[in-house]
């Protein structure tokens, strides 16, 4: 998202840059500068994020049958790999319990397997083998939602 606003700026100040003198004065220089800069890193951006490991998510439906074994499993790598961030209850930083529930699973281990540089998750590629990844989805489609206190 981030990429899209800086090379729609970039765009938005390179006219605004020429009509205050562009590269003839001090004033249209630093707009022009500025744009140029927010384009490309824009564009950096945009190209870095289309281009994420896309190639590397291996299987797409689950092997592994959603059963007590395998949420068992995913528990035991949830505990060491994600509770930090996500907390026992999945509610820690972000609400899991939304994106199991808007995601199907291929999207979910993509997330983890590549990680989502624009809001910090981290790629787990070189930390959990592709089955650990599958049965932590088995076990986050497990977690129960706490109750709403009020």
């Amino acid at each position: 998202m981030i990429g899209w606003i800086l090379a729609i700026l970039g765009i938005i100040l390179f006219p605004v840059g020429l009509y205050f003198g562009g590269l003839w004065n001090k004033k249209g220089l630093l707009i022009t500068a500025m744009a140029a800069l927010s384009l490309t890193t824009g564009l950096t951006l945009l190209i870095n994020e289309l281009s994420t490991n896309q190639d590397k998510v291996l299987i797409l439906n689950n092997p592994h049958t959603d059963n007590r074994e395998s949420r068992e499993q995913g528990s035991s790598v949830y505990i060491s790999n994600c509770l930090s961030c996500h907390g026992a209850n999945g509610m820690l930083i972000i609400d899991l319990h939304e994106h199991v529930q808007h995601h199907r699973d291929d999207v979910l281990f993509s997330y983890i397997y590549n990680g989502k540089m624009n809001n910090g998750m981290p790629a787990f590629n070189n930390t959990l083998s592709v089955d650990q990844i599958w049965h932590v989805i088995n076990y986050m489609r497990s977690m129960e939602k706490p109750p709403v206190k009020g």
